[in-house]
């Protein structure tokens, strides 16, 4: 017998739809890692309608991309960061985003969701203060060749995501 297709979930307790809205920052250099989330998170969005996310990729010729950008920081109220040596070193992550994903997370409750794509100095950033979805020690590049082990951690950081649902 075939197990049926669930519905979509949309209600939060009491009937009212939380949406999440997600904001992923990454540098583009680690565009892999990204390409793996997203398909992640597709997963989760067809199980859950009340999910948005938002990336970089889904800017359009013509757009104006700063406006957009702080936009979708703005509209966040989830931050997955795919954090690496190039994400840390990064001039426009670390002026014009974490400043203020950082902000809301401190004012209204933005979750911020580190994930460690490679090895790098997280210990000391700004975002040390927030619990990684991986251990440092063990990044996603130090899983390389391990994709049972890799798709693990994307569906710890999709289960974070759902219990904010």
């Amino acid at each position: 017998m075939r197990k049926a297709i669930p519905a979509k979930h949309s209600l939060a307790e009491g009937g009212e739809k939380k949406k999440v809205n997600i904001f992923i920052s990454y540098a583009h250099t680690d565009a892999k890692w990204l390409e793996k989330l997203q398909n992640h998170l597709k997963v989760l969005k067809k199980y859950f309608d009340n999910i948005e996310c938002w990336a970089d990729t889904q800017l359009k010729g013509g757009d104006k991309w700063r406006e957009e950008i702080e936009k979708a920081i703005e509209k966040a109220n989830v931050a997955i960061l795919l954090v690496s040596t190039d994400f840390l070193a990064s001039d426009f992550i670390s002026t014009d985003e974490l400043p203020p994903l950082l902000r809301k997370a401190a004012e209204s409750g933005t979750r911020i969701l580190p994930l460690i794509v490679s090895p790098c100095d997280y210990e000391i950033s700004e975002l040390e203060e927030f619990q990684a979805i991986n251990s440092p020690e063990r990044t996603l590049a130090d899983l390389a060749g391990d994709e049972a082990s890799i798709d693990r951690v994307f569906l710890a950081l999709t289960r974070e995501i759902q219990a904010l649902l």
